[in-house]
């Protein structure tokens, strides 16, 4: 708020009690369930550093939580072909030594595996 009308537009907003609808609610719960397994990573790129097969790990965590969100292949399929096998989340060889690295503490090996089944699984569809 900059300025005086503001503020007072946002207290006569709130100061009234207008409850969600179960509609409204059900549409809420939906969108909270579909970010819930969401990886928080923030791209810092810590994790690559110490990654021996030099993947973008970054990359790989942003291409799952959008299949994750999206539950489909949809517009991944392009950056998928356009990538090399051991650019793939299949080259992660577990080792750990990214997750040792990240300040969100993601079990980086962990994703990484549940990326490549998701996409094994989408192959077969």
């Amino acid at each position: 708020m900059t300025a005086m009308e503001q503020m007072e537009e946002n207290l006569q907003i709130f100061s009234q009690n207008n409850p969600l609808t179960d509609d409204e609610k059900a549409m809420l719960d939906k969108v909270v369930q579909s970010m819930a397994d969401l990886v928080p990573c923030t791209a810092c790129r810590y994790c690559c550093e110490a990654c021996p097969q030099e993947l973008d790990i970054p990359k790989l965590i942003s291409m799952y939580n959008e299949l994750n969100y999206s539950k489909k292949i949809g517009v991944l399929d392009f950056t998928l072909r356009a990538m090399d096998e051991k650019e793939m989340p299949s080259a992660c060889l577990g080792c750990g030594a990214c997750q040792k690295l990240c300040p969100q503490n993601i079990a980086i090996p962990d994703v990484l595996a549940k990326f490549d089944k998701a996409l094994q699984e989408a192959k077969t569809q």
